[in-house]
């Protein structure tokens, strides 16, 4: 794919600078005439409107690995009588800005038809991406709304010795001091539209997607370290070689439970009760990985390793370990983009509906589909469904409500 995505910018930038050859030309024609979409692209090209509202794309496309490239061969020269100077360097750039974003975006395949851009999406609710936001419940079942309040200590339990700090980042710390008596536990939730960061009382560092929630005590005086999550987390376990760190899932009711164990390491769990498997994704270090309804069925990960645990009609959850994953793809949403590789396209507007606080509804026949690419979370949700139209799904909003047809 990639390969093709060279290919035809090269002779788009020839076609510009007005030096293409005949048999490129007759290249550019023949992939032109290949599908409607790229009539489509190929008139936004060669529009200098169209050039114009391209732009917004360029700001949510990392272009900068191969700008240097591009920069490199567009010099423009005195046979370039296709367009003007002031027009060459921006033509170039929108031109890598949509070979990514249509062959990236853009799934290939018989009967698609291009979009009409003024049928996206209508504006009349505000729908915004989400940001830093949870709700704290402590052990005597009060809750705090974390994002209105001040910074500073916002609770303290255990007859003091547990101080739970609002940063000015928006992390959540606890301090302790001489923690004893009984064990209590606190609640962290994000809602959709959320995220939040917080240490743990041990050191441990944990991002929390939207609509997810980590259970854990107050302080860890035992001779483990245990959590429990539902949704999305990213860890960074401090080492503690007596005292070993477990994670357990909290699915739905019926779906499987998964218990990871380390002692110093990074990782990914992504357990979300309406996706159909958990995912364990090992950055640094070493986990176990078992599944309670296969607790002999144990995978150890290495770091590039993802861990599947699905579970079949018979109730009892497989674990698929994944060599060389995608772990820039399984952290994207920590480090605040959107990542798809290969990614199902109702598991995309299933990341919209938890970012950005909306209901997906399907009218029509939407055929399954995979789509490759990816831009900022703090994109519009306008952009974002626009850029998404290319896959030749429409869409159109009625209040929170996303409407997705053929």
């Amino acid at each position: 794919m990639q390969e093709k995505v060279d290919q035809i910018t090269q002779w788009i930038l020839s076609y510009l600078r007005g030096e293409i050859t005949e048999a490129d030309k007759q290249q550019l024609d023949n992939w032109i005439a290949e599908h409607p979409a790229n009539q489509a692209v190929w008139e936004k090209i060669v529009n200098e409107k169209e050039l114009h509202s391209d732009l917004v794309y360029l700001s949510n496309i990392d272009l900068e690995s191969r700008w240097e490239k591009i920069i490199a061969q567009v010099t423009p020269v005195k046979k370039a009588k296709l367009i003007s100077p002031k027009w060459f360097y921006l033509a170039a750039a929108i031109v890598v800005g949509i070979a990514f974003t249509v062959f990236y975006f853009y799934p290939f395949t018989p009967g698609n038809k291009p979009v009409d851009k003024k049928e996206i999406v209508s504006k009349d609710t505000l729908v915004t991406p989400g940001g830093d936001g949870a709700v704290l419940t402590l052990a005597d079942g009060s809750s705090i709304i974390l994002d209105s309040v001040k910074n500073g200590v916002v609770a303290q339990q255990g007859n003091g010795n547990v101080k739970v700090v609002k940063l000015a980042n928006g992390q959540i710390r606890y301090e302790v001091v001489n923690a004893t008596g009984e064990i209590e536990f606190n609640i962290l939730s994000t809602r959709r539209h959320e995220k939040i960061n917080i240490e743990l009382p041990d050191g441990s560092l944990v991002w929390l997607n939207a609509a997810s929630t980590l259970k854990y005590p107050t302080a860890f005086t035992g001779t483990e370290r245990r959590v429990e999550l539902s949704g999305e987390g990213y860890f960074e376990i401090k080492k503690d070689q007596s005292k070993p760190f477990f994670v357990t899932t909290s699915p739905a009711i019926g779906q499987p439970k998964a218990v990871i164990e380390v002692t110093g390491t990074h990782f990914n769990i992504n357990a979300y009760s309406n996706e159909p498997s958990i995912n364990a994704t090992l950055l640094e270090g070493r986990v176990k990985v078992t599944s309670t309804t296969n607790p002999t069925n144990a995978k150890q990960l290495s770091p590039g390793q993802q861990a599947q645990i699905i579970s079949p009609s018979s109730g009892s959850a497989n674990i698929t370990v994944v060599n060389n994953a995608d772990t820039e793809q399984a952290i994207a949403w920590k480090n605040g983009n959107f990542n798809f590789d290969n990614t199902d396209f109702k598991v995309i507007m299933r990341q919209v509906e938890r970012w950005y606080d909306v209901e997906v509804v399907y009218e029509g026949d939407i055929k399954p589909r995979t789509f490759n690419g990816g831009t900022s979370r703090s994109t519009s949700i306008e952009s974002l469904l626009e850029m998404l139209e290319y896959m030749n799904v429409h869409f159109r909003r009625e209040g929170r409500k996303i409407i997705v047809t053929p």
